[in-house]
């Protein structure tokens, strides 16, 4: 039987640019998510431009300290991912059920935070040592880790709860407690670092502070609006969530730390090239997540209406809403693109009177605008393969594209002749053999969203998807 196409990717540009009905819902789940996303690399780069005022080292010391960190906290986001759809299954159906895998996954985090918690604070050193951190850097790196490593539990408690805001299609609270906690934020890095006079310190305290009381305030609301039972906190986690976790998380975990141990091959390979190289990759990975961090808001949307289409077996809608959010997802990189070139060099200057010459920064910016798009449309087909539970897929690829990005970043720490703009072509690298590969699996018979005939396409536009269920590919 022949396949249904989706709407080709560029069928015209009136198609493209079209507002359709789709747009509406997307925008309602995605704007939200956009200011989410935007908010913390913003608050992110007004602190870095604090702690440039400290010199080029601390600046550098920082980002090895926020490698580190991430190194041991991102494999841990698959407690968000992998119980989002979960806890929307059983959302409207059984509220109770959805309470108790929260409460599980919450459980989870806290004890995972804690022994990562323990693990940096014992091998600070030579963790640190191993990243980048040079004789110079090596002892303001370990003064600003001791601090940071405390928020580790409520870093995680965090992530879970917002993964819960999202599944039951709240997008909004998120955002307004980050805005609230965030000016909490922007507040405390100036009174320790520079009044309290704690230098490196004061930055790691302050966003210790301001993360456990992002952690408090969401799960008080959590409780508050009935989306959490504070009993089934005390209720230990039972075997066959434990086992969902894991077999889930194995996969996710196994994607996180590819992409940060490439991220922070980068940081090496930069901070090889010098302290001002390493300070300008790190106002440039600030603005990089910035950007990324906008679009992949839209994947957020995706993560909310597939899923919904899935569990009714509409998959000629779920793909359509596929396609669409790709079209969308280009466009918006294509926006981004343009303005990391046209206020890249604004922005730099925050931090030029700190390096030697602006040039570091903004030469590698067009390098990075170029891939922006590329990197959008990634964003929104791991959301596809996310919502339909292809976590093992998702692994698998991302595993191989950072496998050849990291041969690269490697060859780059042995030629030091090859400037700082092919640390960020070998960065892309990895997103553009993601793309290449999600989209051929997309396209083949191994689709997370299977195909349907024509017919029983044009009767899901007609019925809701009820039909297609019963004779679905």
């Amino acid at each position: 039987v022949e396949a249904s196409k989706p709407p080709a990717f560029s069928k015209s540009v009136r198609d493209v640019f079209r507002v359709q009905e789709l747009d509406k819902e997307a925008a309602r789940l995605a704007l939200p998510a956009v200011g989410s996303f935007a908010l913390e690399p913003s608050v992110s780069l007004v602190n870095t431009a604090f702690i440039a005022r400290l010199g080029h080292h601390a600046i550098g010391s920082v980002a090895i300290g926020k490698g580190v960190f991430n190194l041991f906290i991102m494999p841990m986001n698959f407690l968000g991912i992998a119980t989002l759809p979960r806890i929307a299954a059983e959302s409207t159906e059984n509220p109770k059920e959805a309470s108790r895998i929260l409460a599980s996954t919450l459980l989870v985090a806290s004890g995972a935070g804690i022994v990562i918690m323990i693990v940096l604070g014992l091998f600070t050193v030579p963790i640190a040592s191993r990243l980048g951190a040079s004789a110079l850097l090596l002892e303001q790196t370990s003064i600003y880790l001791r601090y940071r490593i405390v928020s580790a539990p409520v870093f995680l408690v965090s992530t879970v709860a917002v993964a819960a805001f999202r599944a039951f299609q709240d997008t909004a609270t998120p955002l307004r407690t980050s805005v609230c906690v965030d000016m909490v934020n922007l507040a405390l890095h100036p009174f320790f670092m520079f009044y309290l006079g704690l230098g490196v310190a004061g930055a790691a305290i302050a966003q210790t502070a301001t993360q456990v009381l992002h952690a408090v305030v969401s799960l008080v609301i959590l409780i508050r609006r009935g989306w959490l039972d504070p009993a089934h906190l005390f209720e230990f986690p039972t075997k066959s969530r434990i086992v969902h976790l894991a077999r889930d998380g194995f996969a996710l975990t196994l994607r996180s730390l590819s992409i940060i141990s490439v991220l922070n091959l980068a940081n090496v390979a930069a901070s090889m090239r010098g302290s001002v190289c390493l300070a300008a990759f790190e106002v440039q990975r600030q603005i990089w997540s910035l950007l990324g961090g906008v679009l992949d808001a839209i994947s957020v949307a995706g993560q909310s209406i597939v899923p919904v289409a899935l569990g009714k077996k509409d998959y000629a809608h779920a793909r359509r809403a596929a396609s669409r959010l790709l079209q969308i997802a280009f466009i918006a990189g294509c926006v981004n693109g343009s303005i990391m070139i046209l206020a890249g060099y604004p922005l730099a200057q925050a931090f030029a009177s700190n390096l030697a010459t602006l040039d570091p920064i903004t030469s590698c910016l067009p390098i990075m605008a170029v891939f922006i798009p590329l990197n959008a449309m990634v964003f929104v087909l791991e959301g596809v393969y996310s919502s339909a539970r292809r976590f093992g897929t998702l692994s698998s690829t991302i595993v191989f594209s950072c496998g050849i990005s990291a041969l690269f970043l490697a060859f780059l720490q042995w030629d030091l002749s090859l400037g700082l703009g092919y640390v960020w072509v070998a960065v892309n690298l990895m997103m553009a053999l993601r793309f290449l590969i999600l989209s051929v699996i997309y396209k083949s018979r191994h689709t997370p969203i299977p195909k349907v005939t024509q017919e029983l396409a044009s009767r899901s536009e007609e019925c809701g998807g009820d039909d297609v269920s019963k004779e679905s590919l």
